[in-house]
This record gives C-alpha cells, sequence and structure tokens, in this order.
C-alpha cells in the first residue's frame, strides 16, 4: 500500500465505510475488498473500474456505491469528514467478531488508510481532493461518450 493517497485509497475508504455502515453483508463488497487488501502493487481507479464493471452486474453495482461516495467528497471538509467516519468504525474490543475489528484484514486496510490521510499536510489534502475530482471529470467524460456501433 502506498503512504501517500490518491484517489484510488480515498474511493477504497468510501467502500470500507459503506461496508462498515451495512447491516448484513455483502459478499461482492467484501469479495472486491478482499481482491483490494490482497492487491501488491499500487493500484489506479481506472484499473479498479474495468475489472469490477466487466464481472458481473453486482460489481458494478459496487463500482456505482464507489462512485457515489467519491461525488459526496464535494471539498477538502468533506475528506476529514470521510476518514473520521471511517476511523469511528473500527472495532477496538479486545474480543469482537466485527469485520472492521481494528486486527482484522480490513480493520488494518482502514487503519493504514486513515494514518496515511492524517500525516497528510494540508497542501497534501488539497491535491489529493482535486485528484477525486479530476478522476470525477474524467470519468464523467467516459460517462458522456457515445457508444461505439460495431460494424
Amino acid at each position: 500500500m502506498r503512504s501517500r493517497l490518491g484517489a484510488y485509497e480515498v474511493g477504497l475508504s468510501c467502500l470500507l465505510l459503506r461496508f462498515a455502515e451495512e447491516a448484513e453483508i455483502d459478499q461482492v463488497l467484501m469479495d472486491c475488498l478482499l481482491r483490494e487488501v490482497s492487491a501488491t502493487n499500487a493500484r489506479c481507479l481506472s484499473t479498479l473500474r474495468q475489472e469490477m464493471c466487466g464481472l458481473s452486474p453486482e460489481a458494478t453495482e459496487i463500482w456505482e456505491i464507489l462512485l457515489s461516495g467519491l461525488r459526496s467528497v464535494d471539498s477538502p471538509d468533506a475528506l476529514f469528514d470521510l476518514f473520521r467516519s471511517l476511523e469511528s468504525m473500527i472495532c477496538r474490543e479486545l474480543v469482537s467478531t466485527s469485520l472492521m475489528h481494528s486486527s482484522g484484514a480490513f480493520g488494518q486496510l482502514a487503519r493504514r488508510l486513515i494514518l496515511s490521510f492524517k500525516q497528510a499536510s494540508f497542501e497534501a489534502v488539497v491535491k489529493l481532493y482535486d485528484s477525486v475530482q479530476s478522476f470525477l471529470t474524467e470519468e464523467m467524460d467516459i460517462e458522456n461518450q457515445p457508444a461505439r456501433n460495431p460494424k
């Protein structure tokens, strides 16, 4: 995992938060997060989009959840709120079956993301916000492209 945050990490944080807030386990979302936890190389949102949108309608729905989370980041302050909310979902009890337990895979991922955010300077947070907005602009351009007709 990179120590520097980018739009990918913000998107992953949105998915983790959604996963933690759900009353029932969403198996497709959990599988997606497990793939990302075990990823050994640096990832980007465009690669994640290609993978998810080609898997199944359920995976495409998870991608839409990620985009919705990114769209809610409408200011640098919203980034602070996102990571504060994610931090509040981490369970620190000694005995817990929570999937977001601080020593579990998802809890550790969330803690790494939160720590990276907390260590970022204000200028880095603004750049992170700009990165998210830039990705959303690119995504909107892709969605607005006319479908190609095969000949």
